[in-house]
């Protein structure tokens, strides 16, 4: 099948002469169409060749540039061509003579002074709209994420799309509204400063599947040590999901780390597992995953809804981040269409949303988190459980959402 890139192949040529013989309108943008993509806007002109096929082509058939820049601005570079139309601002002007312009003015006060004199960063004022020019700076990255924050100060500014990179080219996706599900690395929900990797502890998890564990039962299990926790989650075919969970404050030290070796270096120093794992065998690759918790400050932004892991990553000692992520993707869901059925921003009530749904197990789930990180409270938890077992099945049954289990069921 011929996509768009074919249609100026030798074999597509019968195609356009149909297009040729009919009648077509001619429609082209400027920049990286017209004339190649610049540095600056000022940069950019049309070749003489480009000029010269232009004009010849517009005295055969109706030809118009819509341009992202200011119509004022794209009629300086054509106004030799005989075009039948010249559009600005992606189509917005020629604008109505009482088109609103306050909003844009405070905006490029703000931003001139959210971004000031940054290199490599060019405000482009173009009276209707703003563009943000950063091609020319020293740390394209860096910069974007200047750019991002700055932009969030902006009052009624909404997200309208994402840009998104593939087979080395830079293609806009515009949507009403956009969900941002791209993991607990969101590079939308970090990017926009919505999501952090929580401050401590820094924790990094380890998983593999292993076969022939001696003890396994019908129950997970869940290890508390003083530097961390080992999670054995049985399977069907006698092979168990062995997790290991260290706080590894290095970061660089941990990407660094031998993975393979982890698990069974772990478990094999264990006291109570060592026996238990002496003929077992892994029979998979180690996953390594971290740092694990990730803390959202917001649900989304106007224009921009947060789910699954990116709208936040808990610590998985509790198993609740399956259930964040499906419940969180069925919320994200109602607030688009509410959003898309009222136009109103609903990035405020999905987050109240989350909270009504989630808050009681985020506060056990950092609880939990802080306990395993203190020697102190693992080693009185565990002296306490052997005496009375009561809080620890009370523990087990909230973590667990037994009762959310036990009301579907009936």
């Amino acid at each position: 099948m011929s996509g768009p890139a074919d249609i100026l192949a030798p074999r597509q040529r019968p195609v356009l002469a149909g297009f040729a013989l009919s009648n077509v309108l001619l429609a082209f943008d400027y920049d990286g169409t017209l004339a190649p993509i610049a540095p600056t806007p000022a940069e950019a002109r049309m070749r003489p060749t480009t000029a010269r096929l232009l004009a010849r082509v517009s005295q055969r058939y109706p030809c118009v540039v819509i341009s992202g820049r200011a119509l004022a601005d794209i009629t300086q570079h054509v106004q030799e061509i005989p075009l039948w139309y010249v559009f600005g601002n992606h189509g917005f002007e020629p604008a109505r003579p009482d088109a609103p312009t306050g909003r844009t003015a405070d905006w490029l006060r703000t931003l001139r002074e959210e971004l000031p004199a940054q290199p490599g960063i060019l405000i482009e004022d173009k009276t209707h709209t703003l563009t943000i020019h950063y091609r020319a700076a020293p740390d394209r990255e860096q910069a974007a994420d200047i750019i991002e924050r700055a932009v969030q100060s902006l009052d009624g500014a909404r997200i309208i799309g994402v840009r998104v990179a593939a087979s080395g080219e830079d293609h806009d996706l515009h949507a009403r509204v956009v969900i941002a599900a791209d993991g607990r690395h969101s590079k939308l929900a970090i990017g926009m400063g919505l999501a952090e990797y929580a401050r401590r502890p820094k924790r990094w998890a380890f998983g593999a599947y292993f076969a022939g564990l001696q003890g396994l039962t019908t129950h997970g299990e869940m290890h508390v040590r003083p530097d961390g926790y080992i999670g054995v989650a049985p399977l069907a075919g006698e092979i168990a999901n062995v997790c290991v969970v260290r706080e590894l404050k290095n970061v660089f030290r941990a990407q660094r780390m031998n993975a393979e070796s982890m698990i069974g270096h772990v478990v094999r120093q264990d006291p109570v597992l060592r026996e238990r794992f002496s003929s077992a065998r892994q029979i998979s690759e180690v996953t390594s995953l971290g740092p694990l918790a990730v803390e959202c400050r917001a649900a989304g932004y106007p224009g921009l809804l947060l789910a699954g892991d990116a709208a936040g990553f808990v610590d998985p000692m509790t198993g609740d981040g399956l259930r964040f992520a499906l419940r969180g993707g069925e919320l994200a869901a109602e607030a688009a269409l509410r959003e898309l059925a009222t136009g109103a921003a609903a990035c405020v009530s999905l987050e109240a949303a989350r909270a009504k749904e989630f808050r009681a197990k985020w506060r056990l789930n950092r609880g939990l988190r802080a306990l395993a990180s203190s020697p102190r409270s693992v080693a009185f938890a565990a002296s306490l459980s052997k005496q009375w077992q009561a809080p620890v099945r009370t523990l087990v049954r909230l973590a667990g959402d037994v009762s959310l289990v036990q009301h579907a069921a009936s």
